[in-house]
């Protein structure tokens, strides 16, 4: 049964449209590693000799992560030719949605301190500002638990 004419152009503009956004994203993930390449003199100077605490941890999570995000997204979602097995492209998966959920929170944290530290919040205000910030990712969050652990209860040879 042939596609009908309508139906093939919809798809060359979908998937033209696909390769466009390709195109642009790429450019900003070679910025980023550009940016993080260049400034590492500064974070060496700076940021290395602090003792380890929550703003440093923060920082690097933010920083690397965002590196981690933009390396296993370039494997997975863009066209290469990887040989990839159905196992390992579970852990990419797996790893890949780990990453970009810590990262969102992650973020979501540290907007939420900011904006307390702007509104000038006190202790219960900050809690209520950060848990209004995080909590929209915790259903989100359920679901893939549950889908991991049926992932992982099945094996990863299904």
């Amino acid at each position: 049964m042939a596609m009908p004419v309508e139906e093939i152009q919809a798809l060359a503009d979908a998937v033209a449209e696909w390769r466009m956004q390709e195109y642009i994203a790429l450019p900003f993930c070679c910025l980023y590693v550009y940016y993080i390449l260049t400034t590492m003199a500064e974070e060496v100077r700076i940021i290395f000799p602090q003792r380890w605490n929550r703003g440093k941890m923060l920082y690097s999570i933010i920083r690397y992560g965002t590196l981690a995000h933009i390396s296993l997204q370039l494997g997975r979602d863009y066209r290469n030719y990887f040989s990839i097995t159905p196992t390992v492209c579970k852990v990419l998966y797996i790893t890949y949605d780990a990453i970009r959920s810590t990262g969102y929170l992650e973020c979501d944290f540290s907007l939420a301190l900011c904006l307390g530290a702007l509104l000038h919040a006190n202790w219960m205000q900050l809690v209520g500002i950060v848990t209004l910030s995080c909590v929209r990712l915790f259903p989100y969050e359920s679901f893939h638990v549950s889908l991991y652990s049926d992932i992982i209860t099945r094996g990863f040879h299904s």
